[in-house]
């Protein structure tokens, strides 16, 4: 068993994996994301939700993105930068507005 599925295990198993649409908002950040592998996994083992949103942070892009697979799912945020610059309440409240 891969590194990502034990994670994402341990995130079931804690609860950690919202997966009704009944439930409150979900955000999953993923930093350092590379291919968004571990974002990838999590998709897999979530019901398609309007609430549900990834936001995946990586200071550079890489070729065959793991994300491309759960965009349609879910509304998917990649932002290029480096994790030190990434300010989450701002990109909340940008998020809030944009909708």
């Amino acid at each position: 068993m891969n590194q990502q599925n034990k994670i994402v295990d341990w995130m079931r198993d804690n609860g950690l994996l919202k997966s009704s649409a009944k439930e409150v908002d979900t955000l999953y950040i993923e930093y350092g994301a590379g291919r968004a592998g571990l974002s990838s996994y999590v998709a897999e083992r979530l019901e398609k939700a309007e609430n549900i949103k990834f936001i995946i942070v990586d200071r550079d892009t890489r070729r065959r993105k793991l994300d491309k697979n759960f965009r349609e799912e879910f509304k998917t945020f990649r932002q290029k930068m480096d994790i030190a610059d990434f300010n989450l309440e701002k990109f909340v409240e940008h998020s809030k507005e944009s909708n």
